[in-house]
């Protein structure tokens, strides 16, 4: 099947999404998009007397699991619609017991680190080099809360060759 014979690959009624929107759709983890644009909107409205001020970003910020559970679904379907690898190593059966795994680890409201890191090791199962959680792509406050901070020591190594 040539390109002119494939049907359009889309996420809703819209337009096929450009492989630049492809990529930034499965690495940049919509599900940090609530947690980046309160803080801004919190920052360009003043303060009403009586409301609570948006938290900061850290990695034990709760996501609520509603969020989560869309946050899954998106994921999914953008996998199963537009990712050419998809099945390459694994079954359709199998993609689907891996989403149900993610979809119980992620049921209940979890903190971005627990989450950054489910996410991260469910992207792994599909094994392609091109689709992985990137830390390069988040926010400066996502890279601050989740990246950045130490200690990372200590950590376990063994000299060979002694």
């Amino acid at each position: 099947m040539d390109e002119s014979e494939r049907p359009a690959r889309h996420l809703s009624g819209g337009r096929p999404l450009s492989r630049r929107e492809l990529i930034v759709l499965t690495a940049a983890l919509p599900w940090v998009w609530p947690f980046l644009v309160a803080p801004a909107a919190a920052k360009a409205q003043p303060a009403q007397a009586g409301t609570q001020p948006v938290p900061a970003i850290t990695a034990s910020r709760v996501i609520p699991a509603a969020s989560l559970r869309a946050d899954v679904d998106l994921l999914t379907r953008a996998f199963r619609e537009l990712h050419p690898g998809l099945l390459r190593y694994q079954s359709a059966a199998r993609f689907d017991e891996r989403v149900a795994a993610l979809r119980r680890e992620l049921d209940s409201d979890r903190p971005l680190g627990e989450v950054f890191l489910a996410l991260s090791r469910f992207t792994a199962t599909i094994q392609c080099g091109h689709t992985w959680v990137s830390f390069f792509n988040q926010s400066t406050a996502v890279r601050a809360a989740l990246i950045e901070p130490g200690p990372r020591l200590p950590f376990w190594f063994e000299w060979i060759d002694r």
